[in-house]
């Protein structure tokens, strides 16, 4: 049984700096350095928040849908001293029966 090499927080950083330089998939470069490929995504995980290098960070970019503020168009009723805005929006049956109510 091999002996675990231990390696430190700069010693993993130059690891994860030169596996993209390599060529290698990361699968590919863990079999190469002898390394468990879970374990070098973890460490690459880690190392990536410690340094937040813009470089090594993920391609995905979070984003937030901008928030739309729309003015549907209103109906205005003037009836004796009362105005009413509602919206046109409003289902017809409804404001037919409300100004049948205002006779």
């Amino acid at each position: 049984m091999a002996k675990r090499k231990y390696r430190n927080t700069e010693d993993w950083k130059l690891l994860i700096e030169a596996q993209p330089g390599s060529g290698l998939s990361a699968a590919a470069f863990c079999r190469e350095q002898q390394i468990n490929a879970k374990y070098f995504s973890k460490r690459k995980t880690e190392i990536m928040r410690l340094v937040d290098q813009p470089e090594m960070t993920s391609a995905f970019v979070k984003i937030q849908q901008p928030v739309q503020i729309t003015q549907s168009p209103t109906i205005q009723l003037h009836y004796k001293d009362v105005r009413l805005q509602i919206p046109s929006s409003i289902d017809s049956a409804w404001l037919a029966n409300f100004l049948g109510l205002l006779r």
